[in-house]
């Protein structure tokens, strides 16, 4: 593989922004060649190898080129609209008149707020389209950065943003939903900006992990009733 054949896939990773879906498939080439134009500043005849990424990548346009050929990437009247934000504290998000929220967890505080921006909109469209499929969303975020790397399936610049992002089109994918991220400035985001908010409340408490696992020898449990992500005890939990 030469790098003259590589070099238009850095140069046209904007083609795929129109569909984030697909965009995914071109990551693995994009790293490839900005590794060795950083390396070797304007050579097209050197010769380098596909990473696994990269040539799982080239079977899968292989076999869905067609499929995808032509077709539109976002209608005008898109299924859901989803409005999310977050904070230091915790995320809120509202779609038609329904509302979720959630604190983050001790892991999840150390991260940058642009993470926690895309962790949102991940957790916005879990709790609202979970169940859903061959559906269009469009998400409204007051993070630019948040809305670049949905709209362009990641990036090149931050490895944890572009891991974000990538669970975000593959859990779309895996759905056939299509996605759409815009930017809503904080002081236009009113009502996600209330919910998040909002105190907590009894149902975001929990039980010490070391005294559920006393509970647990006395009474085994395999599934956790009325949890949520941040306070699940077990693998298997039900929201409410």
């Amino acid at each position: 593989w030469a790098c003259k054949a590589a070099r238009p896939w850095k140069g046209h990773g904007e083609i795929f922004v129109g569909n984030p879906l697909r965009s995914l498939r071109a990551r693995a080439f994009q790293k490839i060649t900005k590794s060795f134009s950083v390396e070797i500043p304007g050579s097209l005849n050197k010769m380098v190898s596909l990473s696994d990424p990269a040539k799982a990548d080239l079977i899968w346009w292989a076999s869905h080129l067609e499929k995808c050929n032509g077709r539109t990437f976002f209608p005008d009247n898109p299924d859901l609209v989803i409005f999310s934000d977050s904070s230091l504290h915790g995320w809120g998000a509202i779609c038609d008149g329904s509302r979720s929220r959630g604190p983050w967890t001790a892991a999840d505080k150390h991260r940058h707020i642009n993470e926690l921006e895309l962790l949102t909109a991940y957790f916005s469209l879990q709790a609202f389209a979970n169940s859903s499929d061959i559906i269009s969303i469009h998400l409204f975020l007051d993070n630019s950065t948040a809305v670049s790397y949905i709209n362009k399936c990641g990036g090149t610049r931050s490895r944890a943003l572009s891991n974000i992002g990538a669970q975000i089109i593959q859990w779309c994918e895996a759905r056939n939903i299509s996605i759409l991220a815009s930017h809503l400035p904080g002081n236009c985001n009113i009502i996600a900006d209330e919910k998040l908010r909002t105190a907590l409340d009894s149902s975001d408490w929990m039980l010490l992990q070391d005294k559920f696992k006393q509970l647990s020898q006395i009474w085994p449990v395999q599934i956790d009733l009325f949890a949520s992500a941040w306070n699940a005890r077990l693998p298997k939990f039900v929201s409410w």
